[in-house]
C-alpha cells in the first residue's frame, strides 16, 4: 500500500512497499517470458507426411505448415488447384528406394522409386493438391483409380 510522507521540501511523494515491488517484478518478468516462450514456438514450422493411403482425404493445416507428400513410383506429376494459391509446390523429387510407408520392399525387377513432393501452406482456405501417374510401372497396368492421387488441403 503506498504512504504519502512528506520531506524537509513539504512535497507529497508515495513510498512503494517492498512487497508491491516484489509482485511487480514478478508480473513483468511472467510477461517477458511468456512473449518468448509463444515467439519460439510460433517460429518452429510444423511438417506433415501425406501418402498414397490419404488419397481421397481432407487434411487441415495451419499457415506455415510444410506438407510432404510420398508416392511410391517415379513416375508421378504434381499439380495443384484452386482459385488462389492456399498452398505452393516447392520442390519435386524422385527418390532410389522404398516409399515412405511402402508396402512391398525394393526387390529385382520392381520399380524402387517414389515420388516426393514438398509444399508449403501459405494463407487460409482450400486447395487440391494432384498427383497423376505418367506410365504405370513395368510389365504392370494401372486403373484410373491407381493412376490419380489427389487431397484437399485446408489451411485455417
Amino acid at each position: 500500500m503506498n504512504q504519502l510522507t512528506q520531506d524537509s521540501s513539504m512535497k507529497p511523494r508515495s513510498i512503494v512497499t517492498p512487497r508491491r515491488s516484489i509482485i511487480s517484478l514478478v508480473a513483468m518478468s511472467a510477461l517477458l517470458l511468456g512473449s518468448f516462450g509463444t515467439g519460439a514456438q510460433a517460429a518452429t514450422p510444423k511438417t506433415i507426411t501425406i501418402t498414397a493411403a490419404a488419397n481421397g482425404s481432407v487434411i487441415t493445416v495451419n499457415p506455415g505448415t510444410h506438407i510432404n507428400v510420398s508416392l511410391a513410383n517415379s513416375n508421378w506429376t504434381f499439380s495443384t488447384q484452386g482459385s488462389r494459391a492456399v498452398v505452393k509446390l516447392l520442390t519435386w523429387t524422385t527418390v532410389k528406394g522404398a516409399s515412405s510407408g511402402a508396402t512391398q520392399a525394393c526387390v529385382p525387377g520392381r520399380s524402387c522409386t517414389s515420388s516426393l513432393a514438398h509444399y508449403f501452406a501459405l494463407e487460409p482456405g482450400l486447395m487440391r493438391l494432384i498427383a497423376s501417374l505418367t506410365s504405370c510401372p513395368t510389365g504392370s497396368t494401372c486403373s484410373a483409380s491407381q493412376s490419380h492421387w489427389t487431397v484437399v488441403i485446408r489451411v485455417r
